[in-house]
């Protein structure tokens, strides 16, 4: 019986090196190209695997191809520097089942993604949402694991109130970087916001109030919520609750002129309106 074991031991072992033998055989064929779908020159690039970080380098041909055999079943990415240039697209590769698989890197000048991410964000700021989401969905389109076009996206969708897209594209950055999770509330009440201000445009004020209080569930200990929201109740009528809200944001922000004098002019609108009703 023992050595009965001993065999079963040594065919499963067999099996299992005969298994390792056949996962390392995954081919991987690239093809490097510049944003003008160019080869750049000879350059050295890395294939490395994600989970062993094990590396293999080669240089690409004159053509911009590049070939890796004898790959073991994983995840993958490639790495090439070229200055003045990020290498895009090239994150994720799996590999599994003796696979023969391309993929098509992209070398992005930097130049070009920054002058599509300012322009972009030029764009938001000067209330032209729709130019400011197209520049982000093309600085996305050149550079998708690049997080900073997602969150630009997410900002511009934001300034015309698209919120779930908004939400969409900031998680989307939030994954390739844990840094832009500290993004998604703001971004969320931005485009909530933005939502309310179209509302105040429609003279729906009831809508606006319900999206600032919206916000201030996000963020309740922040002071222009409150503002914002007196300022909404006061172009319904509603100067109880407009001098309530407006106190709230005194509260939070006690050295604000601006929040003060804002009270003062609610309380001679509260006090005019009275008076007007006592005259009928």
């Amino acid at each position: 019986m023992h050595i009965h074991r001993i065999r079963i031991v040594g065919l499963a072992l067999l099996c299992s090196l005969l298994g390792t033998m056949a996962r390392a055989d995954n081919k991987l064929n690239c093809t490097l190209l510049d944003d003008t779908g160019k080869p750049p020159e000879k350059i050295e690039v890395v294939l490395i695997n994600t989970a062993s970080n094990k590396q293999w380098k080669k240089k690409t041909d004159d053509k911009g191809m590049v070939e890796f055999k004898g790959l073991p079943d994983g995840t993958y990415r490639l790495e090439g520097a070229v200055q003045g240039f990020l290498l895009t697209k090239a994150d994720g590769i799996e590999l599994a089942g003796n696979a023969a698989k391309t993929c098509s890197p992209v070398l992005v000048s930097v130049n070009k993604l920054n002058e599509l991410l300012s322009g972009s964000m030029d764009a938001a700021r000067n209330a032209k949402p729709d130019v400011a989401i197209e520049k982000a969905k093309a600085a996305v389109e050149l550079a998708p694991t690049i997080p900073q076009t997602h969150n630009m996206l997410a900002v511009a969708y934001a300034t015309k109130g698209m919120v779930e897209e908004a939400m969409g594209s900031v998680k989307k950055a939030a994954e390739l970087d844990k840094q832009f999770e500290k993004n998604v509330i703001p971004i969320q009440m931005e485009a909530i916001g933005a939502q309310a201000s179209q509302a105040l445009t429609k003279q729906d004020f009831d809508g606006a109030i319900a999206k600032y209080k919206q916000i201030a569930e996000l963020r309740p200990n922040e002071p222009s919520v409150y503002y914002n929201m007196a300022l909404a109740y006061g172009h319904k009528g509603d100067f109880d609750n407009a001098i309530k809200s407006i106190d709230k944001a005194i509260e939070l922000k006690p050295d604000d002129l601006e929040f003060k004098q804002r009270k003062l002019q609610l309380q001679d609108m509260y006090l005019k309106s009275t008076e007007k009703a006592l005259t009928k």
